[in-house]
């Protein structure tokens, strides 16, 4: 009688790309696919579930992984005599400090992930090697195939056709919210971004396919260069600028820094197309990396 009154936060509720799993050995195999080695932990009860479940912090410290607890972001099962001083919390905490791997405070977490994003001035500095991008002919340095929702596949080549984009990327199955049916949008897609942005957004290149584009390219995309309607040779393949524009949020921001959000979100970002531009498959055909990406007369 009471579960139609009981609901999720929807800042917590399950969003229909995001996994879960019920068991340690689930969580390791998902851990093991993205190449995931740490894990941070919060939330109730620390000394029942955050430590003891089958995915909890003793679990998946016998798998291998670097645990990191948030000590001011859980509490424990507390006693009438432990409540006024949070001992139980305490106690659990100082067990992970002890034995299982480290706790942070949810101030030196938070600055810790700043200070390993560029600020505003250093981004800015970096626009005169983004205006030096050539214009008629690029390369090809990074291709990624998105298989599924949040995975990514780094390729040294992939097949490009007009039905399915990237052959192997979710695209077609992905759908899309701003066509009428759901469906695929079919200007929609590739995307491509810049790899002198990339580079300056997230100088570990292990961390591009993060963006979450399919083609990587040093190539000016502003959209002086390659208004919509600009075609592209791409190895064997041809594809073309389209007019949907390509724009950043709050993934973006978690991935990069908020600063990183609002210097691709400024108006001369915008001109320059920073986030990066759709395309759609013209001609099939096999890419690689290392391809030339050579503008074409239209």
């Amino acid at each position: 009688e009471l579960a139609p009154q009981l609901s999720v936060s929807p800042a917590i509720d399950v969003k229909p790309e995001e996994f879960v799993v019920a068991t340690g050995q689930q969580l390791h195999e998902l851990l093991e696919e993205r190449r995931i080695l740490h894990l941070l932990y919060a939330g109730f009860a620390t000394n029942w579930c955050v430590l003891g479940r089958d995915y909890g912090i003793r679990s998946m410290k016998r798998y291998g992984y670097n645990i990191v607890l948030l000590r001011d972001a859980t509490t424990g099962v507390e006693f009438p005599d432990t409540c006024d001083d949070l001992l139980t919390t305490e106690i659990s905490i100082r067990e992970v400090e002890q034995q299982y791997g480290f706790s942070v405070s949810n101030a030196d977490f938070l600055a810790a992930i700043e200070a390993a994003h560029l600020p505003m001035e250093a981004l800015t500095a970096g626009l005169a090697n983004i205006r030096q991008s050539p214009k008629a002919k690029g390369v090809l340095e990074l291709i990624v195939r998105r298989p599924q929702t949040e995975t990514r596949e780094v390729l040294d080549e992939g097949e490009l056709d007009p039905a399915e984009g990237l052959v192997g990327d979710n695209w077609k199955q992905r759908g899309s919210s701003q066509t009428a049916d759901g469906s695929a949008h079919p200007d929609m897609q590739l995307t491509l971004t810049s790899v002198r942005l990339m580079a300056l957004v997230a100088p570990e290149r292990q961390r591009w396919p993060l963006a979450g584009d399919q083609l990587y390219v040093d190539l000016d995309l502003s959209v002086d260069n390659v208004p919509p309607g600009t075609r592209l040779s791409v190895g064997e393949a041809v594809i073309q600028i389209t007019e949907p524009p390509h724009t950043g949020c709050k993934k973006y921001a978690a991935r990069f820094g908020l600063e990183a959000l609002r210097f691709i979100s400024s108006p001369e970002a915008k001109r320059l197309q920073l986030r990066g531009v759709n395309a759609r498959v013209i001609r099939p055909g096999a890419i690689r990396v290392g391809d030339v990406v050579r503008k074409l007369s239209n």
